[in-house]
């Protein structure tokens, strides 16, 4: 006959075993089919403002790559604006946020590729400035932003490619220093911010790409170090902010190798030598204390520092990109010779890689979208993937370590006058419930409705057992 223990141990475990569980703590994917059948959309940039996703989409029957959004859901996924109307499309890329609006760059048929700006309505997606006047377009570019500002490259009919930035408004929308004076271009590019200044790469007309820096003034915009002296250039890109450094790559005549700058020629050096060959650094982001980061050799490989040493990481597979900081994980992509597809992986710090699996139907195809192949969205991760049946199209999954943000406010600029509110026409749609769109791909967890049964199955099964034993005791009485 069994006792209270025997049967309250063997109920515990059966209640154990009921939990629902999760396939390796892997989350599953949902797919946001935006047009229906084996078209797709084809999207290869985005980013977030407040609760939707924005990106460049292409045909949808009606309008070629334009501006859409979306919030993970069907019913939340509709075009802001068309803003080149007709079927050319507007081409809008590297979506970036500032002070409650999301900027990019568009042509609209017109100006030429322009600088743009949306706060998620059609009324106020509008062009900031035309800086190249007429059809020719400055091609604003590498937006970043520092303080209230967003710097980029552009190009105007006098002064070639340059830096500029822009409070949001046209008369705020201004040449910060002609670097290589008259019609010649310095192609300022790979912006980092760090403190007060914005780390980059420029060339002027005697030292080629060298590492530059500014703080948004004409004066104080100025030559960090010449690194491979003379006029070649160590042409510095990849930077990232790290503790009190910009690292970076950059070519000492040598080879390409991982530097790091406190913003000092003195403070300027030679972080770690990964030996001879091609060492080209790439990729570098940050979790927690760690900088992760690739080395483009014969074959590539995965590093990580703690600002004193540099570790190879022999879990990650080789051949790793698009490494992306995500809650308290490194996002990348590798490529598998086995299945002949990208696939993607997330690498905790100070722990080991671990493939976030697509089902059978379905690749990775975000290998173009750049400047990263995944991007946030509250707790989701969206990139793109590609299905015979659906085409490539956007997909997300819930990343729990990644905290909601809430949604900001445009502000502002302070130059600028009001704008008009927005007519009830383009207000922003309210955003449907989770559970009424998007379709979700093969789960791996179980449904809670199954197991919730189970347990209050058990609970009765306790119950009743619990008062079998007390009637058995009092008949031994």
């Amino acid at each position: 006959m069994p006792t209270k223990r025997t049967l309250s141990a063997a109920l515990a475990l059966l209640l154990i075993a009921a939990i629902p569980a999760r396939a390796n703590g892997v989350p599953t994917w949902t797919l946001v089919d935006r047009i229906p059948g084996s078209a797709g959309s084809y999207t290869s940039s985005a980013g977030a403002l407040g609760d939707y996703l924005y990106f460049s989409s292409s045909d949808d029957g009606t309008n070629n790559y334009e501006l859409w959004r979306t919030d993970g859901t069907a019913d939340g996924t509709t075009l802001v604006k068309d803003i080149r109307a007709g079927s050319d499309g507007s081409y809008p890329y590297g979506f970036t946020p500032l002070n409650g609006y999301l900027y990019f760059s568009a042509d609209d048929g017109t100006n030429g590729v322009e600088l743009w700006r949306t706060d998620g309505t059609a009324d106020g997606t509008t062009l900031v400035k035309d800086i190249r006047a007429g059809s020719d377009g400055s091609y604003a570019y590498d937006f970043t932003p520092l303080g209230d500002y967003l710097y980029f490259r552009a190009e105007d009919a006098t002064n070639g490619v340059e830096l500029w930035r822009t409070d949001g408004t046209a008369d705020g929308t201004t040449l910060v220093k002609d670097i290589r004076a008259g019609s010649g271009n310095s192609y300022p590019s790979g912006f980092s911010p760090l403190g007060d200044y914005l780390y980059f790469s420029a060339e002027d007309a005697t030292n080629g790409g060298e590492l530059w820096r500014t703080d948004g003034t004409a004066d104080g915009t100025t030559l960090v170090k010449d690194i491979y002296a003379g006029s070649n250039g160590s042409y510095p890109g990849e930077m990232e902010a790290f503790g009190s450094y910009i690292y970076f790559n950059a070519y000492d005549g040598g080879s390409y190798e991982l530097w790091r700058t406190d913003g000092t020629s003195a403070g300027t050096t030679l972080f770690h030598d990964f030996g001879s060959g091609f060492n080209y650094v790439y990729g570098m982001t940050k979790v927690g204390s760690t900088l992760y980061g690739g080395n483009s050799t014969s074959s590539s490989y995965t590093w990580s520092t703690d600002g004193t040493t540099v570790t190879i990481l022999s879990s990650v597979t080789s051949g790793a990109y698009g490494f992306t900081s995500i809650g308290n994980y490194v996002y990348y992509r590798a490529y598998s010779n086995i299945s002949n597809n990208y696939k993607v992986y997330r690498l905790a710090e100070g722990g080991t890689a671990e493939e976030i699996p697509f089902p059978a139907d379905y690749t990775f195809n975000c290998g173009m979208c750049y400047p990263t192949s995944f991007w946030t969205l509250g707790d989701k991760v969206f990139t793109a993937v590609y299905g015979a049946n659906v085409g490539q199209e956007l997909a997300y999954i819930t990343e729990t370590t990644l905290t909601p943000t809430p949604s900001p406010t445009p502000t502002p600029s302070p130059t600028s006058s009001p704008e008009p509110s927005p007519s009830p026409t383009s207000s922003p749609e309210p955003s449907p419930s989770p559970e009424t769109g998007g379709r979700d791909l093969p789960p791996t967890n179980r449904d809670a409705a199954p197991w919730l049964m189970t347990l209050l199955l058990l609970a009765s099964v306790t119950a009743a057992a619990g008062i079998q034993l007390r009637q058995r005791e009092s008949r031994r009485k």
